[in-house]
Order: C-alpha cells, then sequence, then structure tokens
C-alpha cells in the first residue's frame, strides 16, 4: 500500500504543476521561431535559428541542454536522435516525443508562460541517461532581447573559418 501512496502522489503533483489559470498565460499572436533539438549519448545539443529564422547561417545559436525563447512563441521544432533511442519530455508543457536514430521529427510547441521549464530524455539510453536533462527558459519580450544582444556580441567574437 504505501507504493500505491507514493505513486497516488506523484501523479497529483504532476497533475497540480502542469495545470495553469488562464491570467499565467500569454494571450497574443505567437512569433515562430525554429530550434533543432539533436538527442546524443547524454545530452541535448540544440541549435536555435538566429534572427533570420534560416538554419546553418552565422546568426545561428548552439547549445548543451538549454531553449531560451520569449513568451509568445509557436516553436517550429525539428528533434533527431543522432546515436540511440531518445525521449523529449517536457512535462511542464504536457509535451512528449520519442526520437529514432536518423529519423527527422517535426512538431510545433505554443509556448505562452514566462518560467523555467526542465526536459529530459524519457528512454533508457544508457548509464548516463539520468544526467540527460535541459531547460527551456522562457523571458520576457525585453529580457528576451537583452539576452538576445548578449548572445550576438559572444557570436561576434568568435573568429570564423
Amino acid at each position: 500500500m504505501p507504493n500505491l501512496a507514493k505513486i497516488g502522489f506523484l501523479f497529483l503533483w504532476l497533475l497540480l504543476s502542469c495545470s495553469t489559470s488562464r491570467s499565467d498565460k500569454y494571450l497574443g499572436p505567437l512569433q515562430d521561431r525554429s530550434v533543432l533539438i539533436e538527442g546524443r549519448m547524454f545530452q541535448w545539443t540544440v541549435t536555435q535559428a538566429g534572427p533570420d529564422q534560416t538554419f546553418n547561417t552565422y546568426d545561428d545559436f548552439h547549445f548543451n541542454n538549454e531553449i531560451v525563447v520569449p513568451v509568445g512563441t509557436r516553436l517550429k521544432l525539428q528533434l533527431k536522435s543522432v546515436d540511440v533511442f531518445h525521449g523529449f519530455f517536457l512535462p511542464s508543457l504536457k509535451f512528449h516525443r520519442r526520437l529514432l536514430p536518423g529519423i527527422l521529427t517535426e512538431d510545433i510547441l505554443e509556448v505562452r508562460r514566462i518560467g523555467s521549464f526542465p526536459f529530459a530524455c524519457s528512454e533508457v539510453c544508457g548509464v548516463g541517461h539520468g544526467k540527460m536533462m535541459g531547460r527551456l527558459r522562457v523571458l520576457t519580450p525585453e529580457d528576451y532581447d537583452s539576452w538576445l544582444r548578449a548572445q550576438s556580441s559572444k557570436n561576434a567574437m568568435v573568429p570564423s573559418g
């Protein structure tokens, strides 16, 4: 019986942590942003298209285990695994996709709340599986603009070639 109580508590916690009131949601128009997420043992490699919203250009941003977007974003996700089965699980936003090696999965995720939302791998992908976690940071438009300027200046300092 103690295990049943633990499962019930976990279910209740997950249900309450995923629910939101309508008053804290962004209800305005959404901006499209493209993000490529690659699962690999044992991290998430993230490429965010820069201001031109095109991948493989000079203004792309590359991160490990982090996605940063402004509130009111429609994320155009491209997800893939480069090695073994992975599962991209973002419980706070009720989003889950299984990733198969070599297969590109595309999906849309609307981000309407400011906050920091953890994501993890939901498939046991090897001995480092428990470390395969990341964070989606959703910022106010002003904070995102500041973050974007800081990232752009970092990209400008990296020598090309």
